[in-house]
């Protein structure tokens, strides 16, 4: 049975004026995601209780759940902020997942769903009976834990892996295919469960996405197409414009570092630029 297999939230959390201290941005980005939904606290606790932990790039600092499953990114100078629960925590609050998938699907930026087989076939051999005609680009690994196929490009929204553990590891009888999504793909997918349409609905569709035709690939139900309009069709650039830059160039002027006038006619209106 397909299942989510990763969750990533980006949020913003209102700016406190004169307030760009690190303590801020971690009880403001909590405060957020809690007030947001009532199941949160109940799925994930509060991340104020996490311990604080090593950022990853282009967050400063970070506070992680004390069984490593759950992770808050921040930094003081920007009001975005960042919540990941890998799929260990995932499976833990199944039950919570419509709830959360509908409180927080127009912030998702990311959405991973993960399909297990009890098989021998190794990830070579299920690639091998992909229909390359859907998709072709790929790139195989190996190393001393497992075999993993790659396939699409790591850069798009929509991406998928076959891989396997080696022995000893407890999912070592089992080779997973895992698709995953960010963007509109992610939001779209989110929305999707959160109405009723079955996980499993959605990786039959992504299995036909990425070609798989092989025997022990079966997935029980009827494929549910993801609706993501072109970019140009869903205005992301300007979209992108009002909640990312604009809001940065505002505080930029605040501070006195930029004039937003004199930047415009230089930049925008001008003809040479």
């Amino acid at each position: 049975m397909a299942h989510i297999d990763w969750l990533t939230i980006v949020g913003r959390r209102p700016e406190e004026p004169h307030d760009w201290t690190t303590n801020s941005a971690y009880l403001t980005a909590s405060q957020w995601l809690l007030e947001r939904s009532d199941t949160f606290r109940e799925a994930f606790e509060s991340p104020m209780d996490y311990g604080i932990v090593k950022p990853r790039a282009p967050y400063s600092y970070a506070r992680r759940s004390f069984d490593c499953t759950r992770t808050l990114y921040v930094h003081p100078l920007s009001a975005h902020f960042t919540f990941e629960a890998s799929g260990t925590h995932c499976g833990k609050i199944a039950p919570y997942m419509p709830g959360i998938l509908r409180d927080f699907a127009p912030y998702l930026s990311r959405l991973d769903i993960a399909v297990d087989m009890e098989c021998a076939v190794t990830p070579l051999e299920f690639d091998a009976a992909c229909n390359p005609a859907r998709i072709n680009t790929r790139s195989r690994m190996q190393s001393s834990t497992g075999e993993t196929v790659y396939i699409g490009s790591r850069s798009s929204e929509r991406f998928a892996r076959v891989y396997r553990y080696k022995a000893p590891h407890p999912r070592a009888h089992l080779l997973r295919a895992e698709f995953q999504l960010k963007g509109d793909y992610a939001k779209q997918a989110g929305q999707a469960v959160a109405e009723g349409v079955a996980i499993n609905g959605l990786a039959a569709e992504l299995g036909q996405v990425f070609g798989f035709e092989h025997p022990v690939w079966k997935v029980d139900a009827e494929p549910h197409k993801l609706k993501v309009a072109s970019h140009a069709q869903s205005g992301n650039t300007v979209h992108w414009l009002t909640t990312n830059i604009a809001p940065l160039m505002r505080r930029l002027q605040r501070e006195g570092k930029l004039d937003i006038e004199a930047w415009f006619n230089e930049y925008v209106l001008s003809d040479d630029s």
